[in-house]
């Protein structure tokens, strides 16, 4: 069923008063990123703005797999109870509490503009279970309303506005409880629109989070610009613990901050984020890792990449100042570093019966759930038993999926189930071995070697 320009089928809309305003025209800002390549105002949006007709007051879709298209909505569009929704083409502002909201279904969103000066909104879009590209959003207080298990690329979010008094904008702002999102190729500058004050000049955040209704887990920005902000990724314990494997990765930061890129409750994964300028963007604004702040790693071969790991947020000490780089790392511990540091989302499935009291329970069902492991055998993930240099090829080439190839790196694994990982991760650049021709494919790793295998992994 498809409600456009030509046709409103009563079956799947139902239509309530809302609010109206007369129409502004898109809006067009620069996107100031330097060469990079970021949504605008030219590459997100309305495809084809002369096919819209216009629709006064709210719209209320209740039809899973209904399309709703070339339409101005000068009210709110909700869709409720309904999953495989479609919205393209499509331009919606409202002074209403929502402008899209999405509630108990699932929706792509595409080509569509939120906003208008004419009438500023509080929120721009939320819900779960949404895949959102290819949108502008603006003149709302709230950009993004972020729900679970949702993606969003190549969204373009600045100039925002509001009809509230000190309003403080966000671009992308969770309360607590969303679970396993990606914010890809997204344009986030939280700064109001000319002629619209706020809180502060910079706005309030990019992104921010803060655990006051629920536990935040499994969220991850990359690829990104962000810029404003008092800071511009914001992210503290509201009341249900600080949010969790929340991942600021190859992002593109902007220098119109008022006191820093960011702000957090505990370590949050941080790491290959660059100034617009050039120059590394360290969690503090520096450039470079501190010298690790742990008492027994100086002096060791490993003590420049435990540095590089801790700074990153990637992995944290085994307790008071240390680090113990020559323990054995357990494969339950690789399963929080691995969720720590790559751009995975979280999962609920209960993937194995024997980790359910182990603190990393929920990663390991994460990586599980992404492919990275298939356990042990039967249903074990065996949480306790070491990790062998073996099965750390294995994790890190399905984590990464690195590319295979013909060339045979060591002599002694030949009989190893990890043989062609290994050569892998070799011809990565990973690791060289343990020595010149071995690999010692079934001797435990230790947190040490972990650390470079991560860090030559991972950093630029």
């Amino acid at each position: 069923m498809r409600v456009s320009a030509l046709a409103f089928s009563l079956a799947i809309v139902f239509l309530a008063a809302g609010a109206a305003a007369a129409s502004a025209g898109p809006v067009t800002a620069a996107a100031g990123a330097g060469s990079h390549e970021f949504p605008d105002a030219t590459s997100t949006g309305l495809t084809d703005p002369g096919a819209l007709t216009v629709h006064n007051g709210n719209l209320l879709v209740q039809e899973s797999g209904a399309v709703i298209e070339n339409l101005e909505v000068r009210g709110t569009l909700e869709i409720r109870g309904a999953d495989n929704v479609t919205v393209r083409n499509v331009w919606v502002y409202t002074s209403n509490f929502w402008t899209i909201r999405v509630n108990d279904g699932s929706a792509v969103i595409e080509d569509v503009e939120i906003g208008s000066a004419a009438a500023p909104g509080l929120r721009g879009i939320g819900g779960d279970n949404l895949t959102v590209r290819r949108v502008d959003i603006h003149h709302v207080e709230d950009g993004i309303k972020m729900g679970s298990n949702s993606t969003y690329d190549w969204v373009y979010c600045h100039d925002l506005a509001s009809p509230s008094a000190q309003p403080h904008y966000d671009c992308v702002q969770n309360d607590g409880g969303a679970s396993n999102v990606r914010f890809s190729r997204v344009f986030l500058d939280p700064r109001p629109a000319p002629g619209f004050d706020g809180f502060s000049t910079n706005g309030n955040a990019a992104f921010f989070v803060k655990s006051d209704l629920g536990p935040i887990d499994g969220v991850t920005i990359i690829d990104s610009y962000l810029t404003g902000g008092g800071f511009s990724v914001f992210s503290t314990d509201g009341g249900h613990a600080a949010p969790s494997n929340v991942r600021v990765i190859d992002n593109t930061f902007g220098t119109d901050q008022t006191w820093g890129v960011l702000h957090e409750q505990s370590f949050i994964p941080w790491y290959n984020n660059t100034w617009e300028s050039g120059g590394i963007v360290g969690r503090d604004g520096g450039a470079a890792p501190p010298t690790a702040s742990f008492a027994d790693v100086a002096g060791t071969p490993w003590e420049d990449s435990i540095a590089w790991l801790h700074w990153s947020g990637i992995a944290a000490g085994c307790g008071a100042d240390r680090f113990c780089p020559g323990a054995v790392t357990t494969r339950a511990q690789m399963a929080s570093l691995l969720v720590r540091a790559l751009p995975l989302g979280s999962s609920s499935n209960d993937s194995f019966a024997d980790d359910g009291g182990s603190v990393h329970h929920q990663n390991i069902n994460t990586l599980a759930a992404s492919g990275i492991t298939a356990g042990c055998g039967g249903d074990r993930f065996c949480p306790n038993a070491p990790v062998t240099r073996g099965q750390m090829a294995t994790f890190l080439v399905n984590s990464l999926d690195l590319p295979g190839t013909a060339r045979d790196y060591f002599s002694d694994d030949n009989t190893s189930v990890h043989q062609a990982n290994i050569n892998a991760v070799a011809a990565s650049g990973i690791t060289a071995g343990c020595s010149a021709t071995d690999f010692c494919p079934e001797l435990p790793i230790n947190r040490g070697q972990i650390a470079v295998m991560l860090e030559r992994a991972l950093s630029a």
